[in-house]
């Protein structure tokens, strides 16, 4: 019988279960008292919430009769044990030897102990005990529910403390792997920590209703070119679009292995999963943001020249740190001339297209045939031009507005904001913007340009920048 099918099963049992109450099976703590449509100290919105009350109207648990549900108490071997058995319908009416000395078979309780043993999904200690009452562990739960639902592991997740040779880990890889249980923010997963009643509920809810399973993400591997995206989980069905390295993709397991479904912007379909790599969701300000970051001029082309100062070379240096700064805050950030060549103003304006970029921003050193002009102004164009790309005149001048603003804390004498045709900006299809940081050939914004410490200082700026635009 499938499980979804057993789960139903599950589903019609009534509260009242062998004269046991749900509430002292299925909450795990056997108090008895009456139903609550709300728990005074859990609701619905906060996190795990919505997991236990989709537990509890379906009998599978309940609360105390004080009308709390004590969501962070912690369960016990028996208490996950017994809640598991009953959830599927165990049949234990044969179960009558036991192969623990602990846990005698004279209650229902202890049946389902029992029957787990027979199972093989749980075992005891070498001294011949169960030990029911001791607390649960993240560890042992994992393997408790892998055993009983044999989850295929898609990939591995590198928590920091879960090595290959923990007696967990394949179990808690596959779980990890297809979203029933999670890690931390700091890349562990805790797998000694206690197990507590709210996140016990919220992984037995996520093998029941997948819809409960946290989004998952990847990133494409550094050093991949192009990546095709396939309509079907084999090479040999039609490419629904291309990803480049670092893009942030939302996945779902594939029933085909080795095959993960794919979200990115508007591009759904499958890749390997050989070509990502897991990404965990940090909650910085611009995940989720991607960004093409332009380093003016490159190659034979030089840019302005004053004295020892050359555009090409500080335009890609000021690139690189921004793309650093915007990296630390999230985003996604590709450069459309990450060395030292020459890119032609066409390819600098379609390349942000195919990356399904949110802005475009162009690093630019200023000049004058007059040798005295100064200061750092932010360009955009304010028109849709006839045969012309770029549709956002309007977020292209909030945008050049949003990095003005932090470029006003430089030394350099604030310019403002102004329209221009440049190439790169009418012809781009995201919100572009063209920043002239300084004048290269001023006597007082030149000795600015040779210092590394201002050109990190604009970047951080402009990246500050990014972050309100997007506010």
């Amino acid at each position: 019988m499938r499980f979804l099918e057993k789960v139903k099963q599950a589903w019609s049992f009534p509260k009242k279960i062998l004269g046991v109450t749900a509430l002292g099976i299925f909450a795990g703590m056997y108090a008895a008292g009456g139903a609550h449509a709300e728990f005074s100290d859990l609701n619905k919105t906060e996190a795990g919430g919505a997991e236990v009350f989709y537990l509890y109207e379906r009998d599978i648990i309940n609360g105390y009769s004080d009308g709390t549900f004590r969501p962070d108490n912690d369960v016990t071997r028996r208490q996950a044990v017994v809640m598991l058995g009953r959830a599927l319908n165990w049949d234990i009416s044969q179960t009558d030897t036991s192969p623990f000395t602990d846990v005698p078979a004279n209650s229902d309780d202890n049946r389902y102990i029992i029957e787990a043993a027979k199972k093989g999904i749980i075992s005891g200690y070498e001294d011949g005990t169960f030990r029911p009452d001791h607390v649960l562990t993240r560890g042992q739960m994992s393997a408790i529910l892998q055993r009983e639902f044999t989850y295929q592991t898609h990939f591995a997740i590198p928590f920091i403390d879960v090595k290959n040779t923990h007696w967990a880990y394949a179990d808690i890889q596959a779980l990890s792997s297809n979203g029933i249980v999670t890690g931390y923010a700091d890349n562990t997963f805790k797998p000694q920590q206690n197990t507590t009643r709210k996140h016990y509920s919220m992984m037995l809810a996520r093998t029941l209703e997948p819809s409960f399973k946290p989004p998952m993400y990847m990133k494409v591997r550094t050093g991949t070119a192009s990546l095709n995206v396939r309509s079907q989980p084999n090479t040999a069905s039609s490419a629904t679009g291309t990803l480049y390295e670092r893009a942030l993709v939302q996945i779902t397991p594939s029933s085909t292995k080795g095959w993960v479904k794919v979200t990115y912007k508007d591009i759904t379909g499958y890749v390997q999963v050989n070509n990502l790599e897991y990404y965990r969701l940090k909650g910085l300000p611009l995940e989720k943001r991607v960004i093409v970051v332009d380093a003016g001029h490159g190659g034979t082309d030089s840019g302005a020249v004053y004295g020892s100062l050359v555009e090409k070379n500080i335009n890609l240096k000021t690139s690189y740190y921004l793309k650093t700064e915007l990296e630390k805050k999230g985003a996604t950030v590709y450069l459309s001339r990450p060395e030292d060549k020459f890119v032609t103003l066409d390819d600098r304006a379609l390349f942000s297209a195919p990356r399904r970029a949110d802005i475009f921003i162009s690093i630019h050193m200023n000049s004058t045939a007059s040798h005295n002009a100064s200061g750092t102004e932010t360009y955009y164009n304010d028109q849709v031009y006839k045969d012309d790309v770029n549709p956002y005149p309007e977020e292209s001048k909030k945008l050049a507005y949003a990095l003005q603003v932090q470029l006003d804390k430089l030394p350099t004498k604030n310019l403002g904001m102004k329209q221009n045709e440049f190439y790169v900006l009418r012809k781009n299809s995201v919100p572009s913007v063209l920043v002239e940081l300084a004048f290269l050939d001023s006597p007082y914004d030149s000795k600015y340009l040779g210092d590394s410490n201002f050109l990190r200082q604009s970047a951080i700026n402009m990246s500050n920048g990014v972050v309100n635009y997007f506010k």
